[in-house]
C-alpha cells in the first residue's frame, strides 16, 4: 500500500521567510513546497522554487498550478528544467489552465471557453522545443 504524502503551498512573501520555510518544511518531513502561479500577483514560481532549493537537499518542489493558459510553452519548459537541473532533479510539475479574468500578456483577452479552450487555443509554435538537449 502507497503511503499518503503531505505538501505544503505557500506564497514567497520574502527572501528570508522564504528560505526558513522551505528548510522547516523539509525538516519536518513533508513531501513537497508547492509554489503558486498567478502572474503579475504573486512571485514567479520558478524562481521561488530555485531558491528552495539551495536550502533544501530532499524536498521535492512543485508547482501549485503553472498557470499554461497565459505562459509561453518554451519558456515554462525552461524554467521548470532550469530549476529541475537546479534541484537535482526533485520538481514536481502541476499545470492548469489559468483564471479566465486574468489577462493575456500582450492586453488581449483570454477566451472565456474554459481551461481546455484556453490552452487549446494558445498559440504554440514552440511546443516541439527541448529544452537543455
Amino acid at each position: 500500500m502507497r503511503r499518503i504524502r503531505f505538501s505544503v503551498q505557500a506564497t514567497l512573501e520574502s527572501a528570508q521567510r522564504w528560505s526558513e520555510l522551505a528548510y522547516r518544511v523539509e525538516r519536518l518531513g513533508f513531501h513537497a513546497l508547492m509554489a503558486a502561479d498567478h502572474p503579475g500577483v504573486t512571485a514567479s514560481p520558478f524562481a521561488a522554487l530555485a531558491a528552495a532549493a539551495a536550502v533544501t537537499s530532499t524536498l521535492q518542489l512543485g508547482t501549485y498550478v503553472c498557470n499554461v493558459g497565459i505562459r509561453d510553452p518554451l519558456a515554462i519548459a525552461s524554467d521548470a528544467a532550469t530549476v529541475d537541473v537546479l534541484s537535482g532533479g526533485r520538481v514536481t510539475f502541476g499545470v492548469g489552465a489559468g483564471h479566465p479574468r486574468r489577462m493575456d500578456h500582450d492586453g488581449t483577452p483570454l477566451p472565456r471557453s474554459g481551461g481546455a479552450g484556453r490552452t487549446a487555443q494558445r498559440d504554440r509554435p514552440s511546443r516541439d522545443a527541448t529544452p537543455f538537449g
